[in-house]
């Protein structure tokens, strides 16, 4: 079974554990239950919200990440747990002394994948995706001249979505917020998992960002969110954020699947790949990430497309 998005909406919900469930208890005091062992990810987009210290526990113990969000569904806080792997301290004390020659290789192979990514999806919708190919030779150590930046904006303007990607725009830009939001909570467990520390990254390098590393690691994934919020915007032609729309962007982006050299794999399982392939190149075994690929034309359809 794939792990659950449970995401809390509702001012004032109490939540609290109870005989191996997740109780969310509403303000009218109706309740809905989770088995815990089903969760995958509690976000929590309001700030009257109250949680039991012991919900808190039980999500970390395992690696559950709880992400909170502000009223644009931007992750502003998260809680991940260090206990994911034995040698955790060797591994943070390797990924900590990784050289910065490394660093910019490593990152210069997830920028070429992340363009490589976005050519696809283009050409899988019929779009226009000459401009980017050339620019895969092209990426040097640490990306200098910014090819990413520069494929980006080839990208967002062939793909028609909105005007042009704005986190603060009130437009198709917010279904990307928050397909991303989810992404970035899978990247940061997944990160955990692999037994690296979220917060050393090998590019991003925000001081107000505790979660570098799994900005890294989702970079070549979004994919999985830009074809969902593409499939979503082009069968409803809607870029309103309801309950239904949130519902369907979490499942495709948890449903995404990649392929891992012949092996058809999950979101997750992918996410884990990396993370574990990443750890390999701090510990000097490799050089070479592992990075799937994305598999296009999965996306369910939306419960207007299906009428």
């Amino acid at each position: 079974m794939l792990p659950r998005i449970v995401e809390v909406t509702q001012p004032k919900t109490k939540i609290r554990f109870e005989n191996e469930l997740l109780v969310l208890e509403l303000p009218d005091k109706h309740t809905f239950t989770v088995p815990i062992n089903e969760v995958g990810t509690l976000l929590i987009t309001q700030s009257s919200v109250s949680i039991s210290g012991m919900v808190l526990v039980r999500l970390a113990e395992p690696g559950v990440p709880l992400i909170c969000c502000n009223e644009r569904f931007l992750p502003i806080g998260a809680l991940f747990s260090f206990n994911e792997h034995s040698r955790q301290s060797r591994f943070f004390i390797e990924q900590a002394k990784a050289a910065l020659p490394l660093k910019k290789q490593l990152w210069k192979q997830i920028v070429q994948a992340k363009i490589k990514s976005q050519a696809d999806l283009l050409r899988f919708y019929h779009l226009d995706d000459s401009a980017l190919r050339p620019l895969l030779a092209r990426v040097s150590s640490g990306d200098r001249k910014n090819l990413e930046g520069q494929a980006a904006r080839l990208y967002w303007d062939r793909l028609a979505l909105m005007p042009q990607r704005d986190r603060n725009a009130e437009d198709v830009n917010r279904l990307l917020n928050y397909a991303y939001t989810i992404l970035f909570a899978l990247a940061a467990r997944a990160v955990c998992t692999a037994g690296l520390h979220p917060s050393l990254g090998i590019h991003h390098h925000n001081e107000y960002n505790p979660y570098c590393l799994a900005s890294d690691i989702m970079e070549s994934f979004r994919v999985a969110a830009d074809e969902a919020v593409l499939v979503h915007f082009r069968e409803t032609g809607s870029h309103s954020l309801d309950r239904e729309t949130r519902q369907f962007l979490a499942r495709a982006v948890t449903q995404a699947r990649f392929l891992a050299g012949r092996r058809k794999v999950d979101i997750f399982s992918a996410l884990v790949q990396s993370s574990v392939s990443l750890r390999h190149c701090f510990q000097k075994a490799s050089q070479s990430l592992v990075l799937p690929e994305y598999i296009f034309g999965a996306v369910p359809q939306t419960e207007r497309g299906k009428n």
